[in-house]
């Protein structure tokens, strides 16, 4: 799924984003109802784009396409006043398709937004991993792997990192999906910043590793890597998705857990997670101070 934002500019001027993902999981539970698409009044405004996001034909030819290839019965999210937060392209398909409503879930309440004050120019979004992003995410990989020494865990700071073949490979296999970041809007060669691995063959799709850059961390990269992945392997008809990490490290299961993921006991390890362990613990991790999550979609 591609990195979107709702933005919504306050009565002071300040310019606040809720990222759509965190909108999707926290509007599951609502009541969805119709609405008539005569009542958008953001039909009639400059929706898009802005002084930061430009109409140029390449960005009117992108929008264009999104309108094309839409999923139409996925309904459009709106806050508490109806503005929309997120569908919009979901209202101008039904519009074009000559349909007089569509499906809607609407907040009592505005969640809190995900980043304030900010400009679209300064957050992280994402992509499918590139050819190009195979060196760049080793090198993000092995300044990580710096942190555990920090934390007295010399043993997996001394781990070498994802090589640069073994990263290709992952790309081409498409289970490599980068966090990048913006010098401006237009900015034609954009920093990655962090990644996430995700392998699909097994019964439930495996976080295989996350990597966010240590000067970029704090940004909440590393839950929006997570969170796309969990919505893509929930589109994708899946009901769970696993990892393994290590138990007292800070950054590890308790950021986790504060995520979502729960642990799951030894006696309740699948043959995946078996597998995983062997085979982690033949390449020289300690497996008494790892454990492995489950995120229920």
């Amino acid at each position: 799924m591609r990195t979107q934002y709702h933005f919504h500019t306050n009565t002071d001027g300040r310019r606040d984003a809720w990222e759509v993902t965190r909108l999707i999981e926290q509007s599951r539970s609502l009541r969805v109802t119709q609405r008539e698409t005569s009542s958008f009044g953001e039909v009639d405004q400059v929706y898009w784009f802005d002084d930061y996001y430009r109409p140029t034909v390449r960005q009117v030819i992108e929008h264009a396409g999104l309108i094309r290839d839409v999923e139409t019965h996925y309904p459009v999210i709106t806050a508490a006043d109806g503005r929309v937060m997120d569908g919009m392209h979901r209202v101008a398909r039904a519009i074009m398709d000559g349909r007089t409503s569509v499906d809607v879930v609407r907040f009592e309440t505005d969640p809190e937004p995900t980043y304030l004050d900010c400009r679209p120019d300064t957050l992280p979004y994402l992509r499918p991993g590139e050819p190009d992003d195979a060196a760049v995410m080793s090198a993000i990989e092995q300044a990580c792997g710096a942190q555990f020494r920090e934390a007295g865990r010399s043993e997996l700071a001394d781990m070498a990192p994802i090589s640069v073949a073994d990263a290709t490979a992952a790309i081409e296999r498409g289970e490599i999906t980068v966090a990048y970041r913006r010098a401006h809007m237009d900015d034609p060669a954009p920093e990655v910043v962090g990644w996430i691995r995700v392998e699909s063959t097994g019964d439930e799709p495996y976080i295989n590793q996350v990597c966010v850059a240590p000067d970029q961390q704090g940004h909440r990269i590393g839950s929006l890597l997570l969170r796309s992945a969990a919505l893509d392997a929930r589109v994708a008809g899946r009901a769970t998705m696993i990892l393994n990490t290590e138990r007292h490290i800070a950054w590890n299961q308790p950021l986790y857990e504060h995520l979502g993921w729960s642990e799951v006991p030894q006696a309740e390890w699948t043959d995946q997670m078996q597998h995983q362990c062997d085979y982690q613990s033949a390449a020289g991790l300690d497996w008494s101070t790892r454990v492995h999550l489950r995120l229920t979609l």
